[in-house]
């Protein structure tokens, strides 16, 4: 049997656009904490919400061939949710949500037939859980979030996706409502993002409505949803992969290879599909899958495009090689490395803004994962070579960035010392980190770079340092420092046995070092 749409352009004969004109009036007098929002006015709202939806229950029942005999409870049960909408964005009624179990009764319309009724319950839900109305204590809101939990309304609001048809405008601004609902979950509960992976659904859909050619707010903000149940989570990364999720992501992003955003919404949404891949490449099952899915031809490509995603690109290689001795082999068997290099810092790409330092941070790392992980002799001397080309010119933009960098670390340096002074309590971990995110990852990955360079013997190279270094009065014993410290910090992620790795291939390149001295 067909929904019951409720009308918005016609009236039913009871005066309907005074009705709406209405109910958004009374909307608002709930929301400023007017008469409607009272103790006595909020008790006679939920009172009449529950009796008017136990009253379609009823009716439809009883009426279950006949729309014509249950339209006129639906009508009046619409009326009251957007009344209850309005108590939904009063802070202080968010515990009477929850004692008087309207949590549990929302959901249950989730599933309602009629769409309308159910989009209703998704906004009031949203607006139940949105940032305006959370108390600064954080209790009720929690309690809000397991009562929501309590009732299904996980697995619900999940499920309400496939049920909104986006080809009509009210349907698709549902979908946009759910969304919002699950962000604000989420934002209240980042463990909420783990269960709305494992427990439904939900990623599946959002990657899938990310393959439509057509962009639009809801496409955004699939992306941004699925990027967020990403990164939160090494569970959903694992199922995500076993999903089809990184090749399904890959086709989302190949759209992209010879066309650009055509607006800074379009763009931030490509953005947010990068991001979503990148976090599912922190998994070595899905590195795997990266590779079957020929993701790292498509970012070649994406870089010889030269459009703007190309900064995506060079992301998911640094996520994509990193340990990955497979993808670093790939990607110098499929000519990457003129690519890669055409990326690299000069002195017309220095000192740019934000992203033009990204795309310098994420040149490097890749160069530092080529030469670390390599398998083979032939692809770290190709990619070693590339420090030859045009009288060692890379070789002194190299510098220049372990110059840059180790300005800016000391910089931060100097101002932890000041809040030290200051009586600052700061742990080493704090501190470490201050450092890692000031400049000093970009000066081990640049360090790292220049270690291997150095280990491969170049005579013209070798004397470029030495003379690059005396210029700047660099010591000796400066950068082998810097990778000394990297490996006293080296912790267990990824297992002890590729810990040990590591540390073995720093170990080696500080011994390398050691010749700077001669």
């Amino acid at each position: 049997m067909p929904l019951l749409k409720r009308s918005r352009s016609e009236a039913d004969g009871s005066g309907r656009g005074e009705a709406l004109l209405a109910e958004a009036e009374a909307a608002l007098q709930a929301r400023q904490g007017g008469v409607a929002a009272d103790p006595r006015g909020a008790k006679r709202i939920y009172s009449a919400f529950e009796k008017k939806r136990k009253a379609n229950i009823e009716a439809r029942s009883r009426h279950a061939e006949e729309p014509e005999a249950y339209m006129e409870s639906e009508l009046e049960l619409h009326e009251e949710m957007v009344k209850l909408k309005g108590l939904a964005g009063v802070p202080e009624q968010g515990a009477e949500f929850v004692r008087l179990q309207l949590v549990s009764s929302l959901v249950a319309l989730l599933a309602h037939e009629n769409a309308d009724v159910a989009a209703l319950a998704v906004e009031v839900m949203e607006e139940l859980t949105s940032e305006d109305v959370r108390d600064e204590s954080g209790e009720n809101t929690q309690k809000i979030v397991e009562a929501v939990c309590e009732a299904g309304g996980v697995e619900h609001l999940a499920e309400s996706l496939e049920r909104f048809d986006e080809n009509v405008a009210e349907e698709a601004m549902a979908v946009f409502h759910v969304l919002s609902t699950v962000e604000n979950l989420v934002e209240i509960k980042l463990d909420m993002a783990e269960r709305f992976g494992q427990s439904t659904n939900l990623m599946e859909w959002l990657v899938h409505r990310l393959q439509k050619q057509e962009f639009d707010s809801n496409k955004q903000y699939a992306s941004e949803i699925l990027a967020i149940l990403l990164q939160s989570s090494a569970k959903n990364q694992l199922k995500f992969g076993e999903k089809n999720g990184v090749e399904l992501l890959l086709r989302a992003v190949a759209q992209y290879r010879k066309k650009e955003p055509e607006n800074e919404d379009e763009a931030e949404t490509v953005e947010n599909v990068f991001d979503a891949l990148c976090s599912s490449l922190l998994t070595e099952e899905n590195k795997k899958e990266f590779l079957i899915a020929e993701g790292v031809e498509l970012m070649i490509i994406l870089l010889k495009a030269k459009t703007k995603v190309h900064g995506g690109a060079l992301k998911v290689l640094d996520y994509g090689m990193a340990n990955n001795g497979d993808a670093v082999e790939r990607f110098v068997e499929r000519l990457g490395l003129r690519s890669l290099f055409k990326c690299f810092p000069n002195s017309r790409s220095s000192g740019k803004g934000s992203e033009a330092m990204e795309m310098e941070a994420r040149c490097v790392s890749i160069i530092a994962n080529l030469l670390q992980y390599a398998l083979t002799k032939s692809t770290w001397e190709r990619t070693a070579a590339k420090f030859v080309e045009s009288d060692y010119e890379k070789c002194g933009l190299l510098f220049d960035l372990i110059i840059r960098y180790s300005a800016k670390v000391r910089a931060v340096e100097e101002k932890l010392e000041e809040e030290l002074a200051e009586g600052a309590e700061l742990d080493s971990d704090h501190v470490y980190l201050e450092r890692l995110d000031g400049g000093l990852y970009m000066l081990q990955q640049a360090t790292i770079v220049f270690a291997h360079i150095w280990s491969a013997g170049d005579s013209g190279a070798l004397e470029q340092f030495r003379k690059l270094m005396q210029d700047v009065g660099m010591p000796p014993e400066y950068l082998p420092g810097v990778l000394w410290e990297m490996y006293e910090a080296m912790g267990e992620t990824g297992g002890r046995r590729e810990q040990e790795s590591q540390k073995k291939k720093i170990k080696r390149l500080i011994i390398n070092l050691e010749g700077l001295a001669g």
